[in-house]
């Protein structure tokens, strides 16, 4: 480039620096107003707006409250200067407003500064005073200032809006605060909200704004410290959650397809039993109680002669592929001469039957296996059919009773679906807690134990449903041992008492010559399962909990279960119940004080709140700085229970999420969980135990229908830090931008490091939470002399709030890349991205 060319270009860069707009003699301003009645016209080089009174006011927060006008104008490229005069012309000292200079970056989301006054809320302050704010950020920067005409100004450098006011033309401009954000802005312009009471009026004046060259962009830094240890890392932090409610066993963990497969429940007009349809013709009806397997009825079917008769299973929790079935009926007959089919079909069309031996007069098991084929049959795709049926049936004359079915794909793993399993073994979860969860304060675990097909089912209480009772104690601990990782069972501390929890602990660890270890080898199970960790009670301060209780009437009765439990087995881990910082009256407190001697870890929950109606905008940042308020609250909350109990008491943060309604769980979500599990590695020494909730469906990591399963961007950020985090966290330093949420302003890039325990491995994991642009930062490592070649992986996705559906499993993946890395120059890290580089040492 010659020098005539940079001149020149410096020139066009200082022209364009020197020319402001006046955008109330521009046609590019324009009045917005949601609901009529503010009005707004521009007289003598002024605007004038007028907002009348009304009950609620002309509001634009979160949620469906966008009622305030808005004067808009296309924000300028790059760097910008927006500047304007405004005058309270008539306001009463009751009147609540806030009108001022606006950057909007969708019409749900923007930034405001100027002057406020709200004086229902705020009584504090006499007088109107300067205050900016974004949307669902209420208070951001404020100042006390004559606003009744001011002069105000909004720069823009980079993601910084930095806010300044003066008095008059002549005296320097002073700055208020600054607002910083991650999101390009789309407008600028002027917005009036009131609040409620009296209207308002104001002028604006010299509404400009002006390009400014675009500062060099900071290069930011991420230093670790290699030699030094901050703290060891438990790996239970990484662990899972599986409740039974709603669809996260039936229909998600647990292979069985056929909903209500002991026949409990309602009985229709037709004498059929609930979610079961009539098959064929000529058959009659009934729920029989007096004669019965499982439950308190079996369903009765009489057949005409030469008629085809049974029950049928419909709709999309009966989806199938090509692949083998496995049938298990308990039946019975009387006067039937031929046996009973069972088929899979769409109607008419069958995919697989297979016929029984002859039948008895007595209860017996009958087994087969339907082999549907691909092709012309089940499409040989992922879905397969959504929507098969199941039948069976028998031609009369006589009289067939069906006590219990099971229809279960025949590559189930000890009963859990073959692919769920698959998916859960690519998280490396190191322990799962089960079995609630607010259900286990209503759940009796003898109840699950013993012959599946006899278990009683029972009406759960906490979630209003049938619990089938067939994954129970053992199905589990198999499933977790098949897994390698560790059971943690929650007792019963709501409708349960001492010796309920002290016998589970003794089914579970006891030697076989112990009364309830006995019973286990009854099952089948002789060994010992060496259950090592076991929860108190679920959220006992809550009254939504069966048998919820205050916080000195829990400490009491959590003392007596830890001594009749310990006195099974000394060995076992104890994890009492906790609140999030001190609320329920104190409850961590009384709690920790009381009983804390008793306990290896207080259990906390806490769940970030997200409401599809708010802006995504707002959604993202809520939830991205979620990470932060929960790495304080931790903190908090381990001060306050390490100060009661006397000693370091663990947290177990064995409940944590999202919740979000639909549960489409985004790659934003994703973010969120990478960053409160940077948060619990930092706090290492304090939080050892965490379990996200839930495993499969409910608030699910992994989502299922009848054929496919999908993993959420959450579950790949499992995948990565489980697998690729090391026990040893190396300090961190993080120079760079940083931005505003609702949880206060954190840093864009959130990293940290692990260590292998031999030093011959670094782990640096990096969250960028900016969700528009890539950041590069300069890796500055101490104590570590890395080799040229490193393995990287890089979650993410189109955008930030991509997420992975059944018909695209992969728009949000992990991409695993290795090559050199010239650790003398930054690397770039994408926008809403987690990445984990791995170094060997050279």
């Amino acid at each position: 480039m010659t020098d005539f060319t940079i001149t020149a270009l410096l020139i066009a860069c200082l022209a364009a620096a020197s020319q402001a707009e006046d955008l109330l003699s521009s046609n590019k301003l324009k009045w917005h107003v949601p609901v009529e009645g503010p009005t707004f016209e521009i007289k003598d080089g002024a605007a004038y707006i007028a907002i009348p009174e009304r009950e609620n006011g002309y509001n634009h927060w979160i949620g469906p409250v966008t009622d305030a006008p808005m004067l808009k104008a296309p924000a300028p490229e790059g760097d910008w200067d927006l500047t304007g005069r405004i005058d309270l012309d008539e306001f009463a000292p009751t009147s609540d407003f806030h009108v001022g200079l606006m950057v909007g970056f969708s019409d749900q989301f923007v930034c405001t500064f100027g002057p406020f006054q709200n004086p229902s809320k705020h009584p504090e302050y006499a007088d109107p005073l300067l205050w900016l704010e974004t949307t669902g950020i209420p208070v951001i920067a404020t100042k006390q200032a004559d606003c009744c005409s001011v002069y105000l100004k909004m720069s823009k450098r980079g993601n910084a809006y930095r806010c300044f006011y003066r008095g008059k033309p002549s005296e320097e401009w002073s700055e208020v605060g600054s607002y910083l954000g991650v999101f390009e802005p789309e407008f600028v312009g002027i917005l009036a909200k009131t609040f409620s009471a009296p209207g308002i009026k104001f002028s604006v004046r010299e509404l400009t704004t002006q390009a400014v060259p675009a500062a060099e962009p900071e290069v930011s830094s991420i230093s670790i410290d290699a030699d030094t240890v901050a703290n060891i890392i438990d790996r239970n932090i990484y662990g899972h959650f599986v409740e039974h409610m709603h669809r996260c066993v039936w229909s998600g963990l647990w292979a069985e397809m056929l909903w209500n497969r002991k026949f409990t429940g309602a009985t229709d007009a037709n004498g059929l039993i609930e979610s079961w349809a009539a098959f064929g013709s000529g058959a009659k009806y009934s729920a029989d109680n007096r004669d019965f397997y499982t439950s308190s009825q079996s369903q009765r079917i009489e057949l005409a002669p030469g008629k085809e008769g049974g029950i049928l299973k419909t709709g999309a929790k009966m989806g199938i592929k090509p692949g083998k079935y496995n049938v298990r009926a308990v039946l019975k007959q009387k006067g039937l001469a031929g046996g009973v089919t069972f088929a899979l079909r769409q109607g008419d069309k069958i995919y697989a039957s297979a016929k029984t031996r002859p039948l008895t007069g007595k209860w017996a098991e009958y087994k087969a296996t339907l082999q549907v084929g691909s092709g012309r049959d089940v499409p040989d795709q992922p879905g397969g059919d959504p929507d098969a049926q199941f039948s069976i049936s028998a031609v009369g004359p006589g009289t067939l009773w069906i006590g219990c079915l099971s229809l279960m794909p025949s590559d189930n793993i000890g009963g859990v679906r073959r692919d769920v399993f698959e998916a859960i073994k690519k998280l490396n979860p190191p322990l799962i807690r089960w079995p609630g969860g607010n259900m286990v304060s209503g759940y009796h675990w003898m109840d699950g134990i013993g012959p599946m097909d006899r278990r009683m089912p029972r009406w759960e209480r906490a979630w209003k449903a049938w619990e089938w009772n067939d994954l129970g104690t053992d199905e589990f601990i198999a499933f977790c041992r098949k897994l390698g990782t560790e059971p943690y069972i929650c007792v019963n501390a709501g409708e349960g008492n001492a010796d309920e929890a002290a016998h589970w602990v003794e089914y579970c660890n006891g030697s076989a010559d112990t009364p309830y270890g006995r019973l286990r080898a009854a099952n089948g199970h002789p060994e010992p399962y060496r259950v090592k960790y076991w929860g108190i009670g679920n959220e006992m301060y809550g009254d939504w909990q069966l048998g919820h209780l205050g916080p000195a009437a829990y400490a009491l009765k959590s003392i007596e279960f830890a001594r009749a439990m310990k006195a099974v087995d000394p060995s076992i881990k104890l994890i009492g119940v906790g609140v999030p910082t001190d609320g329920w009256g104190n409850w961590n407190r009384i709690v920790a004080r009381t009983a804390g001697s008793y306990y290896d870890y207080l259990a906390v929950h806490d769940y970030r709140g997200l409401r599809i109606w708010d802006s995504r905008e707002f959604n993202y940042l809520n939830i991205v700085g979620s990470a932060a308020y929960e790495e304080r609250m931790l903190a908090e909350t381990s001060r306050i229970v390490d100060e009661a109990a006397g000693k370091r008491l663990p947290l177990a943060f064995d409940e944590w999420n999202v919740w979000f309604p639909d549960e489409k769980y985004q790659l934003r979500d994703g973010l969120f969980a990478a960053g409160v599990i940077h948060a619990m590695q930092r706090l290492g020494n304090r939080v050892t135990m965490a379990n996200i909730a839930q495993l499969v469906n409910v608030l699910g990591v992994l989502h299922t229908n009848s054929t496919q399963v999908v993993e959420t961007p959450t579950a790949k950020v499992f995948e990565l830090y489980s697998n690729l985090c090391y026990r040893d966290r190396c300090p961190t330093d993080y120079k760079g931008p940083e931005c505003d949420t609702p949880s206060g302003r954190i840093p864009v890039i959130d990293a940290c490091a692990t260590i292998s325990a031999d030093r011959k491995k670094l782990a640096i994991t990096v969250i960028n939470r900016d969700p528009m642009r890539a950041i590069p930062a300069k890796l500055n490592l101490k104590g570590f002399s890395a080799a040229p070649s490193a393995e990287i992986a890089v979650l993410n996705g189109p955008s930030y709030d991509s997420f992975n559906t059944y018909d695209a499993p992969d728009v949000v993946t992990i991409a695993r890349t290795k090559s050199n890395l010239d650790l003398a120059k930054p690397y770039t890290f994408p926008a809403h991205s987690v990445t984990v580089i791995t170094l060997a040492r050279d």
